[in-house]
């Protein structure tokens, strides 16, 4: 399977950083889609040709759809409950 963009939510993270770190080593570029609030510095090790961070408000439908335009997959490693989990992810 060639991987060219993968679309990643929640990559500063624990998880979403390791996944991210993973998926360059494989050949992927890697579409970091994060909360404007969000620390990046797990993804400093990544070099910046191999990654796109975008700031991404999760509440809004277009702004996801938006960034995930043009990408091979998306994965979500995004933490919470029902809020982040179905409600968020559902819209």
């Amino acid at each position: 399977m060639e991987l060219s963009t993968v679309v990643l939510a929640g990559a500063t993270g624990e998880l979403g950083s390791r996944i991210a770190s993973e998926l360059v080593s494989r050949g992927a570029t890697v579409r970091a889609l994060v909360r404007p609030w969000a620390q990046t510095g797990r993804l400093s090790a990544i070099p910046s040709r191999y990654l796109d961070i975008r700031e991404v408000d999760f509440d809004r439908a277009d702004d996801l759809a938006r960034a995930c335009e043009g990408g091979s997959i998306l994965v979500s490693t995004l933490s919470g409950l029902r809020g982040v989990m179905i409600d968020t992810q559902s819209k």
